[in-house]
């Protein structure tokens, strides 16, 4: 058993012990508003693309950089959003 099944292991257990509800943790993590409300599915989807884009190319320029770049900028340079 590895240190990290271990950890999970105890924490269960110690929930279990204290009557104390352990909600299961999926991949989906749902996004909601300010108000705590979840946010519409076709909103969701387009953050989560553009997330998962962004890491994309965070990921490429740590392979690429010999050293160290302003992130920000070369993001804006790839989604030129006019929120920026």
């Amino acid at each position: 058993m590895s240190a990290h099944h271990s950890v999970v292991f105890i924490v269960e257990l110690m929930c279990l012990q204290l009557d104390i509800p352990l909600r299961e943790v999926s991949d989906r993590c749902w996004l909601v508003n300010e108000s705590g409300k979840l946010v519409d599915l076709d909103t969701d989807s387009k953050l989560d693309f553009h997330f998962d884009e962004m890491l994309d190319k965070v990921a490429e320029w740590k392979k690429d950089a010999a050293q160290d770049s302003n992130l920000l900028g070369n993001l804006i340079s790839i989604f030129p959003f006019s929120v920026w």
